[in-house]
């Protein structure tokens, strides 16, 4: 069949995650196309700059920063051009042109001296064809990791020089393109985000009627509240009670299969349920700070708390006081922060009456899904964007695309 992408004649590759080439196409093995780099770190080359794979965005092939200490002793010279390819989770696509000749972990393949252009190389080991066919030999069930002469001899498309210089340029500035429009994209989530945090605060703080006389609350972060409203401990209106470690797991089509939440939300599913009502939680370790609603029946593990509520507190309304409330201090006060749920009810906040409270909480409901969507619009559009990314760049490097257009 022939391609709509590309005109000239194509031939069949012989490789499957390859698929059809153009005629003038080679294939090769990587060790016949490029040779790699194995040369530990010495005192000799006095100090340099080092990256990990913490230090590559996955599938983007750009450098992040971080003030992550190396062991120097474990470490590898790379050099100007070289293409490190992380062989640890291959999966995560970690790929790196090198800027300058600097140290790196023991983690990457180093691939060096190339039949053609780097760039396109790079190119080639970001293409999902390839990161899959590698992906498929590791070995390891927690740190799952390629061979490197398992990478070494896999076979891959060789198209002449300046058909190699034409995809890489051709790509740069293709995938520069998405990337900046996937930034502003994230920016914008990021807005968004910002945004709905603020009109939670501005509700449960301020109330929603207009027009009302104001008092100062005593409280720094909050300021001003209306004037009937009261300061008080959250104590006065809940109960914290503590998680509790899973006893039976089953899967989620069983029947009256029981939710299991954990700090990031539901995650498994159990036969028991710990409580069946309105609640909060909270982490005690892990992800702190982000409150969860659940109504019905449902279990948390032991590193949750849950809250039970008097007849005067909305336990929705809670939830966004608790998604309001300043964590700060609770997250930062220890080098591994553990919350301690009598604290945190033991701290004032501002209250209403109950019939407030429920309009406060099904303004918010409206308001926060209107945003949620917005959020989910934009985070749809950036996957299809990254898709997109993903599939020009298998094309173009295949030669299922021309590229000699830009």
């Amino acid at each position: 069949m022939k391609n709509e992408n590309i005109s000239t004649k194509m031939k069949d590759s012989g490789i499957e995650w390859i698929g059809e080439i153009p005629e003038e196409w080679e294939v090769r093995r990587i060790k016949f196309s490029a040779k790699t780099r194995n040369e530990k770190y010495s005192e000799l080359y006095g100090k340099l700059d080092y990256f990990g794979l913490e230090n590559i965005e996955s599938q983007s092939a750009k450098y992040i920063a971080t003030d992550n200490i190396y062991d120097i002793e474990q470490a590898q010279i790379c050099k100007k051009g070289d293409i490190a390819f992380g062989k640890l989770r291959p999966y995560l696509a970690k790929i790196f042109e090198v800027p300058k000749t600097e140290c790196c972990s023991s983690e990457f393949v180093l691939f060096h001296n190339f039949l053609g252009i780097n760039t396109f190389y790079k190119y080639l080991f970001l293409s999902h064809g390839f990161i899959n066919i590698v992906d498929s030999s590791t070995y390891g069930t927690k740190m799952p990791r390629a061979n490197a002469d398992f990478i070494k001899n896999l076979f891959i498309p060789v198209p002449p020089f300046p058909t190699q210089q034409n995809i890489a340029t051709f790509l740069d500035k293709k995938c520069a393109a998405i990337d900046s429009a996937v930034e502003k994209e994230l920016l914008l989530i990021e807005k968004l985000k910002s945004y709905k945090q603020s009109v939670i605060t501005q509700a449960v703080t301020k109330g929603i009627r207009p027009n009302r006389k104001m008092k100062q609350s005593g409280i720094e972060w909050i300021g001003e509240i209306p004037q009937e409203w009261e300061v008080m401990p959250f104590k006065r209106f809940l109960f914290a009670n503590n998680g509790r470690e899973i006893g039976n797991e089953v899967s989620s089509d069983t029947k009256n299969a029981v939710r299991i939440f954990g700090s990031g939300g539901v995650f498994k599913y159990t036969d028991k349920y710990l409580y069946d009502g309105e609640t909060v939680m909270f982490g005690r370790k892990g992800t702190l700070g982000k409150p969860l609603y659940a109504k019905g029946k449902f279990w948390t593990v032991d590193t949750m708390y849950y809250l039970k509520f008097t007849k005067k507190l909305f336990p929705k309304y809670n939830y966004y006081q608790l998604t309001a409330f300043d964590w700060t201090p609770f997250i930062t006060q220890t080098a591994l922060p553990s919350i301690v749920a009598s604290e945190v009810i033991a701290e004032k906040f501002v209250f209403t009456d109950y019939l407030e409270q429920q309009e406060i909480a099904s303004y918010l409901d409206k308001k926060c899904t209107a945003i949620e969507s917005a959020i989910s619009k934009k985070t749809s559009l950036i996957d299809k964007l990254k898709e997109y990314k993903k599939s020009l760049i298998y094309e173009c490097v295949t030669g299922k695309r021309e590229c000699c257009n830009f």
